[in-house]
């Protein structure tokens, strides 16, 4: 009787342990679920990165390529570039001016890659602020350089009628 009073007592203490496993289990899987989570929010985090790194520097490949093609549709317009610092380009019109096909109006286009935007400076003659605002903030959400070209040559050829 003795030995089945010993038995059942370490029955019930086996159980209590047995309990105590499947406690521990779940707050492992608990853990290894919220570490899952974080880990899986960690790696979307860092594909998202990764994918937005990718098209920085695909859009940069393609910015160099596009705008060597307009800038080679555009010489029989009269503009040529000249490669500056820190990856400027430096931009001179001719043929604007009717009445001086040899003068130059130009333009220096930044690429800002801590932000990825363009900027316009030492713009000469200096065209109208909202204008060139204008053309940029386009260039900046479309990246349309044909476009922006045509309406930066457009905005030259309305300074020379605004002169006459």
């Amino acid at each position: 009787m003795q030995q089945k009073q010993i038995l059942a007592e370490k029955q019930i203490e086996v159980e209590r342990q047995l309990a105590n496993l499947h406690l521990e289990q779940k707050e492992v899987k608990k853990c290894l679920n919220a570490t899952s989570e974080e880990e899986k929010t960690a790696f979307a985090k860092a594909e998202e990165v990764r994918k937005s790194k990718e098209r920085i520097e695909k859009s940069k490949q393609i910015t160099v390529e596009e705008l060597t093609i307009a800038v080679c549709k555009y010489r029989e317009l009269g503009l040529d570039f000249i490669t500056g610092d820190n990856g400027a380009l430096l931009f001179h019109f001719t043929k604007i001016d009717e009445r001086n096909v040899d003068r130059i109006f130009s333009f220096r286009l930044l690429i800002l890659e801590q932000d990825d935007e363009y900027l316009v400076e030492e713009c000469c003659p200096q065209l109208k602020e909202e204008v060139v605002i204008r053309l940029v903030q386009e260039l900046n959400q479309t990246e349309d350089y044909p476009s922006f070209m045509r309406g930066i040559r457009k905005a030259f050829v309305d300074y020379v009628a605004d002169e006459e």
